[in-house]
């Protein structure tokens, strides 16, 4: 179906819906005010409907029409400068362009070193991280944000093909010298009168906590929000607190001294890293290449850890 609307147009309504002015956004687009006008009145002509009506002093305000287009607009002109920014990439000998989602933080420290290695293996596929998929990869890679989403937790999700890349132990760690140091192990009950520092914006959501404390139905005392595993042994570190996090994330900050790891009581709880594709994605696909030889590079060179 042909669309009213052409670029131009779009730009032009982002960009007085993001300023509130012919001038302003102008300005943005590099163009005089005088043919920004005439834009905004050949794209009210075609849709037989108003954009912009005059608001309080000299900024325009949107009309239903305007709000029901801008988050289409928003997303049509994202997509094509996407899509450009590829286009550049094959003009300069690379073929694919594979969008990459990962969970709990934007960049975890062995990606980087896969990164070189897959460079070097196949210099037709290059990786875009995406940051809108930091919190949730799965699903950004169910709505089509990302080819490859990278995550973790005690089970894989259903209904997605999945490459396991390592597994890791969820461990207790505490800052030197705290007085749950002396234990063998830290049981649920333990955390009940401590400061817990949350890998989590909402305590209830992290994975630890669901693993590990909620069954027990215990609730620590207090509770500050790290936002990423690094975070967490960061605070512990400070003393500010204790927090659950895997055996390999606390491994440098134990070679340094900085904190105490335990293990917990009971099953270890495993932490499964997966890389998910879409279930349509064939063997010959570049997204599909790029989850299978991650999961063959993370075998070769990262054992899985376990806290003895």
């Amino acid at each position: 179906m042909p669309t009213a609307l052409d670029v131009p147009h779009l730009e032009l309504l982002v960009a007085v819906a993001d300023g509130g002015s012919l001038n302003g956004a102008a300005q943005e687009l590099g163009v005089t005010q005088p043919a920004l006008t005439y834009r905004l009145r050949e794209a009210e002509r075609r849709l037989g409907a108003p954009l912009f009506v005059k608001g309080r002093g000299k900024r325009l305000r949107m009309t239903p029409s305007a709000e029901r287009l801008l988050p289409s607009a928003r997303r049509v002109l994202d997509e094509l400068a996407r899509a450009e920014h590829d286009v550049h990439r094959f003009a300069g000998g690379i073929r694919y362009v594979v969008k990459l989602g990962v969970d709990d933080r934007l960049c975890p420290s062995w990606l980087p070193a896969f990164l070189k290695f897959l460079a070097e293996r196949n210099g037709e596929i290059t990786i875009d991280l995406v940051p809108a998929a930091l919190h949730a990869p799965v699903d950004a890679l169910a709505r089509g944000g990302v080819d490859v989403a990278i995550a973790h937790g005690p089970v894989k999700p259903a209904g997605r093909q999945h490459f396991e890349l390592f597994r890791d132990t969820l461990v207790a760690v505490m800052p030197a010298g705290h007085g749950l140091a002396a234990k063998t192990a830290v049981a649920p009950g333990d955390l009940a009168d401590q400061t817990y520092v949350s890998a989590a914006p909402v305590l209830e959501r992290s994975m630890a906590y669901q693993a590990f404390l909620l069954d027990a139905g215990i609730a620590p005392a207090q509770v500050l929000k790290a936002a990423s595993s690094d975070g967490v042994l960061a605070y512990v570190a400070a003393g500010l607190g204790i927090g659950l996090v895997g055996a390999r994330d606390a491994e440098g900050w134990v070679k340094n001294g900085h904190v105490v790891v335990l293990p917990l009581t009971g099953a270890p709880v495993d932490i499964i890293w997966w890389a998910a594709v879409r279930p349509d994605e064939h063997g010959g696909s570049p997204a599909y290449f790029v989850a299978d030889h991650l999961s063959l590079w993370c075998q070769d060179i990262m054992p899985n850890v376990a806290l003895t």
